[in-house]
């Protein structure tokens, strides 16, 4: 390509800036109250999949591109966490969260692997931040470098459903430009999105799954707001950039808050696994502890749903039988452990419900736990009942008179 000519500089090429400096910037006034409006709407997923992995107390979470920090506070103040690492850019909005476990960390991304000081963590979670990164592949490598064994590392990114029976509306026309102008600004691949399992797994990390949710997109919601909001801030961009009409944008906006409005709005996609080992945490992946349901949650968890398991257990742990007393074994009682239970007798064999081992039923979630078969009482043996009845006295039968029987109040003379 030939250089560019002296005082007409070359134009930057697609994808050349980065969130924050040439689109949606910190400081701009109500840039805070945008990203709350995706919060609201994206926070219950995102705690329902950091409580099904078993967050809480024990753990050390890293928050990577933690925004006004509503997923850091709820992993220090609510999950229990022992220590919350919430680094970004722009702490502005950070600082003021700070506490005994939650630690602000002012930090690029990028350059994640000049941080030493960061150390490693048993959960590492970011949303809506590797998307806007050319370099996304290398960064989960990164990532998954900074997990202790059996750590967990949780992508959150954005995920488009288009209708194809309507791809001119202008709702469909503004969602393009968005995506388009957001490819050419700041290097945005909501298409990569789909290949987070892939990376995960090229990382080396194990239990590797993905889920896809899609919030519903109604008039006067939080989610409207977001993307509303997104739009007019990006409405010179949308135009010039993304080649979208005006009147296309105009009529975009107010069916947003129109009754009207009948669509699949852009999803939430989540891949998560964790790095194979055994953690050191209580309760960690292969500890055979307990994971605890969280600070608030009102009970401890003592075993995790079937369906989000990933990885099961090859064998139930070591019984501590030392100190037990009574046949249940009230005091000092085995804790079961998560997933797939195998019969302490016969490692290679899984549990059943019919099995006889004594063990077994503490090596079964309590979903699966039965109580001891007590024997039952047998009968004896026909001759010692033939016994029982010859030296058993013959009871009396009562008399009873006979319905058929008349009555007859004067007695019948006797027979000469």
């Amino acid at each position: 390509m030939a250089p560019a000519s002296e005082g007409h500089p070359e134009p930057p090429r697609p994808g050349a800036g980065r969130y924050g400096e040439a689109l949606f910037r910190p400081e701009q006034p109500g840039e805070g109250d945008r990203i709350d409006h995706a919060a609201l709407v994206y926070d219950p997923f995102t705690r329902q999949r950091l409580r099904s992995l078993g967050v809480g107390p024990g753990w050390r979470c890293l928050e990577v591109g933690a925004g006004t920090g509503t997923i850091a506070r709820w992993l220090a103040e609510e999950a229990g966490a022992d220590e919350v690492v919430a680094l970004d850019r722009d702490t502005s909005r950070l600082e003021p969260l700070a506490g005994p476990r939650l630690r602000v960390h002012t930090a690029d991304l990028t350059r994640i692997a000049d941080e030493p000081d960061l150390g490693t963590f048993d959960l590492v979670h970011a949303r809506f931040v590797l998307m806007h990164l050319p370099e996304r592949r290398a960064l989960v490598s990164r990532l998954a470098e900074r997990l202790n064994p059996g750590g967990f590392l949780v992508l959150s990114d954005a995920a488009d459903v288009p209708d194809p029976a309507d791809p001119h509306s202008a709702y469909r026309q503004t969602l393009n430009a968005m995506w388009r102008t957001l490819a050419q600004t700041i290097g945005t691949d909501i298409a990569a999105v789909r290949s987070h399992p892939h990376a995960l797994r090229a990382a080396g990390l194990s239990g590797v799954a993905a889920e896809l949710v899609c919030p519903p997109l109604t008039p006067g919601t939080s989610l409207t707001a977001f993307w509303s909001e997104t739009w007019r801030r990006m409405r010179p961009d949308l135009l010039i950039a993304g080649g979208l009409e005006p009147a296309a944008l105009d009529e975009a906006l107010a069916y947003l808050d129109s009754a009207g409005l009948a669509e699949l709005g852009p999803g939430m996609l989540t891949a998560w696994g964790h790095r194979p080992g055994r953690s050191a945490r209580r309760g960690g992946v292969g500890s055979g502890g307990v994971r605890s349901g969280g600070v608030g949650s009102g009970s401890r968890r003592t075993g995790v749903d079937p369906a989000t398991v990933q990885r099961p257990f090859a064998q139930a742990p070591p019984v501590d039988t030392s100190g037990r007393s009574g046949e249940d074994g009230s005091k000092d009682r085995p804790v079961p452990p998560t997933g797939v239970p195998r019969c302490p007798s016969r490692p290679d064999a899984p549990w059943s419900p019919r099995c006889s081992c004594p063990r077994s039923r503490w090596a079964a979630p309590w979903w699966r736990r039965r109580r001891p078969v007590r024997p039952r009482r047998r009968s004896p043996p026909p001759a010692v009942r033939s016994l029982l009845r010859r030296t058993e006295p013959p009871s009396p039968s009562p008399v009873r008179a006979s319905p058929h029987r008349a009555s007859s109040t004067t007695a019948s003379p006797p027979r000469t």
